[in-house]
């Protein structure tokens, strides 16, 4: 957020929780840490990058998990089970999260799901943009394909409010990188 640098550290599946720092930008003193449990998971707990917003954090986590923090003290403000895992973006106080075959959209002051989105299960969501509060713009690949797609991967476009698909361009590409915006354009790259 300017003055804060989020950062999740990893531990061991039985050494103990996964934590979430928030730490000053300008001489490294820890503002706070907020202590995750995995829940059962024999793999060790991670965070994709944490996204500031307002006087919030909000964060996902391997462990199935999306959640708020309140950005001055790092206490918890909501969490939602949910099979995603990407860094979380807003728009239009709607927060979205991708993940394989799916992205839910979460009400960002209240942690409730307003929507979710599915596509073919074998389709890995990228991390979304969001371009002007309207749309939540999210590539997608075939994970399991070694060289030819199973299916095809595409660009789609979702309403930030609904999770309703506004379009969807279909590609003769093996895999698409994920979005970037430029503008009032959504960009990716391809690999054939």
């Amino acid at each position: 957020d300017g003055d804060r640098i989020y950062a999740g550290c990893c531990r061991d599946v039985d050494s103990g929780p996964t934590s979430l720092l928030a730490v000053d930008a300008a001489d490294g003193k820890v503002w706070w840490q907020a202590d995750r449990r995995n829940a059962g998971r024999s793999i060790p707990m991670s965070f994709a990058p944490a996204t500031p917003v307002d006087d919030m954090v909000v964060v996902s986590s391997n462990d199935d998990e999306v959640f708020a923090l309140d950005a001055d003290t790092g206490r918890q403000l909501w969490s939602v089970a949910a099979r995603v895992f990407g860094t979380p973006t807003v728009a239009g106080g709607v927060v979205a999260v991708a993940g394989t075959g799916r992205a839910i959209g979460i009400d960002l002051a209240t942690g409730d799901t307003k929507w979710e989105f599915t596509t073919d299960p074998a389709l890995e969501l990228s991390d979304p943009v969001a371009l002007g509060g309207d749309f939540v713009f999210t590539s997608s690949a075939d994970f399991l394909a070694t060289d030819e797609p199973a299916v095809a991967p595409s660009v789609f476009a979702l309403d930030a409010a609904t999770g309703e698909r506004a379009w969807e361009h279909r590609t003769d590409a093996v895999e698409l990188t994920a979005p970037v915006q430029s503008g009032d354009l959504v960009v990716t790259g391809v690999q054939k």
